[in-house]
């Protein structure tokens, strides 16, 4: 009924990317969407994509205020 997901938030005042470079970060690496919230990008990922698309992220210098499956 419910299906497993990788979750990455971050904070748009702590981002340095601009959203459209985030997004294509976060899809070039595997995640299935990319959400913009009121203060929060929302990145969406596979349980098994979740850790590439992190370290894709980190490797921008991104900070995550949560990053779950």
């Amino acid at each position: 009924m419910f299906d497993k997901k990788g979750q990455i938030i971050v904070d748009k005042e702590e981002c340095e990317l601009d959203a459209d470079d985030l997004m294509m970060t976060a899809l070039d690496a595997g995640a299935e969407d990319f959400a913009s919230e009121e203060e929060v990008f929302i990145v969406t990922t596979t349980p098994e994509d979740f850790g590439s698309v992190r370290e894709a992220l980190e490797a921008e210098g991104i900070e995550f205020l949560e990053a779950t499956v």
